[in-house]
């Protein structure tokens, strides 16, 4: 990324980071928020981003960072249960200043009406929306009829 580019876009990473969750971001995490910022401007251009750290290195607020900043519905496959069920639990300190966050743990959507419930929530997201809506699922979560319905 050019100078010029990240002189523009590292400001509003470094206020989306400091109004949404009162820190400021690691150097990384500055780097992929505007890499990613940046391939949601150009959609039709295959890009990808690989991010590796330790466990509590601050991966996942890249993502949730993003999402709430675009707004829309976020779906984020998680190989565990377990951190699923962590990262949703973050979402109850986030700053709505960029609207409303909903976050839900596919997993744990265990009876008919909860699947239901859910169902009619992502359907009757209008898509000019400021709600921020993340979906944490396992691999095997994410083929239960009720959200492939939704898909």
């Amino acid at each position: 990324m050019d100078q010029q580019l990240k002189a523009i876009i590292y400001p509003v990473v470094d206020n989306a980071m400091s109004s949404i969750w009162n820190r400021n971001p690691k150097e990384f995490q500055r780097e992929a928020i505007a890499r990613l910022l940046l391939m949601k401007c150009q959609p039709h251009t295959p890009s990808a981003l690989l991010l590796v750290q330790g466990t509590g290195g601050g991966k996942s607020m890249v993502p949730m960072t993003v999402g709430i900043t675009t707004c829309g519905v976020t779906l984020i496959i998680e190989n565990t249960q377990s951190l699923s069920a962590d990262q949703v639990s973050k979402f109850d300190v986030a700053n709505t200043a960029y609207g409303p966050v909903k976050a839900f743990h596919l997993d744990s959507i265990k009876d008919d009406n909860a699947a239901e419930s859910l169902s009619k929530f992502l359907i009757g997201l209008e898509s000019e929306t400021n709600v921020s809506v993340f979906i944490y699922s396992s691999p095997e979560a994410i083929l239960k009829p009720f959200f492939t319905d939704v898909l």
